[in-house]
C-alpha cells in the first residue's frame, strides 16, 4: 500500500515537473511572438502623447493669444482715455483765455483736417452749421484770431487761415489808431493801408476793427513787428508777428456770439 503511495505521489510530481516546463516554453514563445509588435505599441503610446502634448500647447497659445489681445485692447483703451483727457484739458485751457461773462458765444472745436502741403491755408473743424457755426465767424486760439470760416456744412467747417494768400481782414493798432488790411501770403502777415499820418510802434497790439462790419472788433490778432514803408510810399505798412503756430493748431475756439 504504502508502495502504492509512493509511486503516485512520484509520479504527480513528475507531471508537475512537465506542466511547469511547458509553461515556461508557453511564456517565452509567447513572448517571441509578441516581440514584433513591441516597437509598434511603444510608437502608438509615443504617438499618443505626441498629439495630447500638441493639444496642450495649442491650448497655451490660446491661452497666451486670448491674454495678449486683452492686454493690447487694454492698452490701446488707456491711450485711448489719456487722448480724451488731454484734449479735455487743452480745450479747458483755450476757454480760460476768455472773460468768464462771455463763454457761452464761444464753441470749441477740434482740427480734423489741413489742406495739402499748407497751400491753401485751411483746416478742417469738426463744427458745423448744427453747432451754430456760420461763414465769416472768427476763430481764435490762445485768445487770438487765427482765421475766418470759409465755408460749412452740417457737422464741419472750414477756417481760412490768417496765413492764407486769399484772407484779408479790416485791423487797427490799438496805441495809435491806424486802420488797415491784415494780409496773408508769402511775405508773412503784413498790415497795408494804414494812413500816412499814423504813427505806428514796434510792439504794439494789433486788433480787429468793425470797418466793414465783417468782424467783431476789438479781438487780439498779434503785435507789430517791424516797419515796412519806405519814404516814398503814400501809405504804411508794418508786419505782423502773431504768438500763435499755425501748423500745430489743434484745438481752436469759434466765435458764434453776435457782434457787438
Amino acid at each position: 500500500m504504502k508502495h502504492r503511495f509512493s509511486i503516485g505521489l512520484l509520479g504527480l510530481v513528475i507531471v508537475a515537473i512537465f506542466a511547469s516546463a511547458s509553461l515556461d516554453w508557453l511564456r517565452s514563445w509567447g513572448r517571441a511572438a509578441l516581440r514584433p509588435a513591441q516597437p509598434i505599441a511603444h510608437a502608438v503610446i509615443k504617438t499618443r502623447g505626441f498629439f495630447q502634448t500638441l493639444r496642450a500647447i495649442n491650448s497655451l497659445q490660446a491661452q497666451l493669444s486670448a491674454a495678449q489681445v486683452a492686454q493690447v485692447q487694454a492698452l490701446a483703451d488707456v491711450i485711448r482715455l489719456s487722448e480724451e483727457l488731454n484734449q479735455a484739458q487743452r480745450i479747458t485751457a483755450e476757454l480760460a483765455t476768455v472773460p468768464v461773462e462771455s463763454r457761452d458765444q464761444y464753441l470749441a472745436a477740434r482740427v480734423s483736417g489741413r489742406s495739402p502741403l499748407g497751400l491753401f491755408n485751411e483746416l478742417t473743424l469738426t463744427a458745423g452749421s448744427r453747432d451754430g457755426v456760420v461763414p465769416e465767424q472768427p476763430v481764435l486760439k490762445s485768445g487770438f484770431v487765427v482765421g475766418i470760416i470759409r465755408s460749412v456744412d452740417a457737422d464741419s467747417s472750414v477756417v481760412q487761415l490768417l496765413t492764407s494768400p486769399q484772407s484779408l481782414i479790416p485791423v487797427i493798432l490799438q496805441q495809435s489808431r491806424g486802420q488797415g488790411l491784415l494780409r496773408g501770403g508769402l511775405d508773412g502777415l503784413v498790415v497795408s493801408d494804414l494812413p500816412i499820418d499814423s504813427q505806428p510802434q514796434v510792439g504794439e497790439a494789433v486788433l480787429t476793427s468793425s470797418l466793414g462790419n465783417r468782424l467783431q472788433a476789438d479781438l487780439p490778432v498779434g503785435q507789430v513787428g517791424s516797419l515796412l514803408s519806405h519814404d516814398s510810399e503814400i501809405l504804411q505798412r508794418v508786419s505782423l508777428v502773431s504768438p500763435v503756430r499755425f501748423d500745430t493748431l489743434e484745438e481752436v475756439l469759434i466765435l458764434i456770439g453776435g457782434q457787438s
